[in-house]
């Protein structure tokens, strides 16, 4: 909300300044962003992508995920994958991630957020998703394959795997050239 952003920025601003000195510098907000946010962000260009759709994990699968992630000290698997839309394809894009959403929600228990965000001005998506575990990912890349596949129809993608990916994971989403992002620093919310 408006007061924590207030709070943070008291806290860490001139960090933010540092980092704007270092040269080009993207910020995207995904999903809302306050106008006093934009505001004092506005030497990073920032950039509104809109929700678009998603799961709401159960209350059982997101007890497991904090549950988990509090005991052992670790976030899960967590990916950010940026799509760039070929001109002319983002009704086919926006198509593709929609028909991805009931196959989640059924059929991919491990799954703890797997949400949209389309910039239709500048043919962008971007899918955040998270799972408890390699298992869970293994579940989703085999159940959701199929559909995946139509997105190259319409787009090319950046995948990043924020904190670690999995040995075991890593011949399974070789083809993507992904880019492994080591956590530095952050907290779990209890």
């Amino acid at each position: 909300d408006e007061a924590a952003r207030q709070v943070h920025f008291a806290r860490v601003g001139t960090q933010y300044d540092a980092i704007a000195g270092l040269g080009d510098s993207m910020l995207q907000f995904l999903g809302e962003a306050p106008a006093s946010a934009l505001a004092a962000l506005g030497k990073f260009n920032p950039r509104v992508l809109p929700f678009a759709y998603g799961i709401k994990p159960t209350s059982t699968t997101m007890h497991a995920a904090l549950g988990a992630a509090g005991k052992n000290n670790k976030r899960g698997i967590e990916i950010y994958t940026r799509f760039d839309i070929f001109p002319a394809h983002l009704d086919g894009c926006k198509q593709v991630g929609a028909n991805l959403i009931p196959i989640v929600s059924s059929k991919d228990p491990g799954t703890t957020r797997y949400d949209w965000f389309y910039d239709d001005e500048k043919l962008i998506a971007v899918a955040m998703d998270a799972y408890l575990d390699t298992p869970s990912l293994f579940a989703h890349m085999k159940n959701a394959h199929d559909v995946h596949e139509l997105l190259f129809d319409h787009s090319t993608c950046t995948t990043e795997f924020l904190g670690v990916l999995p040995e075991e994971a890593q011949a399974a989403v070789a083809r993507y050239n992904p880019y492994v992002l080591p956590l530095y620093a952050g907290l779990i919310a209890a």
